[in-house]
């Protein structure tokens, strides 16, 4: 198992630099994942070829840096358009 405890438990896992990674739908299949990617660039071109539909209100309420949907497993993705060296605390609660 890629995520020990119980059925009723609810991981998050935060994947730094993620670019346009596979990894983050293989996670998102297992629990909430957050990626951060400061090129827009592969943020798009993740979106398009694993045909993603963003959030609107998430990208509205965040002026365009936090691209999030609900994926089929019912976990949540989320992609923050970041700098991760630079990220405040307030990240570290994705």
């Amino acid at each position: 198992r890629l995520l020990p405890g119980g059925e009723n438990e609810k991981y998050q896992v935060l994947l730094p630099l993620c670019g346009k990674t596979l990894d983050l739908l293989f996670v998102g299949e297992r629990a909430n994942v957050a990626g951060v990617e400061i090129v827009p660039q592969a943020i798009q071109e993740f979106q398009e070829e694993n045909n993603i539909v963003w959030d609107d209100k998430a990208l509205k309420a965040s002026d365009g840096t936090i691209f999030s949907t609900k994926l089929e497993s019912g976990n949540e993705l989320v992609i923050g358009k970041k700098d991760f060296f630079k990220l405040a605390d307030k990240w570290a609660c994705l």
